[in-house]
């Protein structure tokens, strides 16, 4: 459980405002909008054109330069903008903003047919580019593990979690929905087996910034749960945002789908099960509603990829 001492936020916003001062004293600073919910950092964006992120735990100053390895090797190959960090200190990030909108599903369905093939087309590259980083160079590049990657007995432990602590709150028939969700693995213990690579690892609406005007993807932030994993995990994200049809629409640009999707899918179908064991055991109910208003729809394993 992350334990954090909230302290006022001018305070907090001050110190740090004095720490860029130190770093950038010629930086004249007209405005700054101040964000306090993110879960690992605070951040401050600056005359809305620089952001600034200061880790909230000493533990995450690790992640912060696993973060900076991904990115740096994802940005070398990705034709899509991603942030672009200077590590300050040791202990604090800087990088210009890149601007846009949450693509929600309800914005997605505003886009035209070829906006939406466009949309697909970047989004298939770019995840043909980083899952088909080498081993060579990601040992090279020293990227650690996703915290997103599963074994066969993390998949079969979070089962038996989910029967200990939840299903007493589940009806009947939930308890059997997840009771066959799990028994393709049970059935298959080679199932949940992939092939090692660069994953985003969170590729959720809030994370795909987009252009309202022009309807294109201007870029992706946030590389915090990058790293080796199961290519099947990105595509699991979008598959739980979008439904099948947008994953459809990418499949022309990145091939390697029919051959995940039965694990993506299965992936998903866990994510709700994940935050509730979140909310659980922290007494934390945004665990619970974080990701409400998700549409995605998720087809069952093992059925054909829709032709759009």
């Amino acid at each position: 459980m992350y334990r954090y001492i909230k302290r006022d936020s001018i305070e907090i916003e001050y110190e740090h405002l004095e720490e860029i001062a130190q770093v950038f004293p010629d930086l004249e600073i007209d405005t700054v909008n101040y964000k306090d919910n993110g879960l690992v950092y605070d951040i401050l964006i600056v005359n809305n054109e620089l952001v600034f992120r200061f880790p909230k735990y000493d533990w995450a100053v690790d992640d912060m330069f696993k973060e900076a390895s991904c990115l740096k090797l994802a940005g070398d190959i990705s034709d899509i903008s991603i942030p672009k960090w200077q590590i300050h200190h040791n202990s604090f990030i800087s990088y210009n903003r890149i601007k846009g909108s949450a693509l929600t599903d309800h914005e997605y369905e505003k886009f035209n047919p070829d906006q939406k093939t466009l949309l697909a087309k970047n989004i298939g590259h770019f995840l043909k580019s980083i899952h088909g980083i080498s081993k060579t160079k990601l040992h090279n590049a020293k990227i650690l593990p996703s915290h997103t990657a599963h074994t066969y007995d993390d998949w079969l432990k979070l089962y038996d979690d989910v029967q200990q602590e939840l299903y007493s709150f589940l009806t009947a028939s939930a308890r059997d929905t997840i009771d066959a969700l799990f028994r393709v693995i049970i059935a298959d213990n080679t199932f949940t087996e992939y092939t090692p690579s660069l994953i985003n690892g969170d590729l959720t609406d809030y994370h795909l910034l987009f252009d309202e005007k022009e309807k294109k993807l201007n870029g992706i932030i946030d590389f915090g749960s990058a790293g080796i994993g199961d290519p099947a995990t990105d595509i699991a994200c979008l598959l739980l945002q979008y439904g099948e049809n947008f994953i459809s629409r990418i499949v022309p640009f990145y091939s390697e789908i029919p051959k995940i999707i039965d694990r993506a899918r299965f992936i998903a179908s866990t994510y709700p099960l994940q935050w509730a064991l979140g909310g659980i055991r922290t007494g934390d109910k945004s665990w619970f509603l974080v990701h409400l208003g998700k549409t995605g729809n998720i087809d069952s394993i093992g059925s054909p990829i829709a032709c759009i």
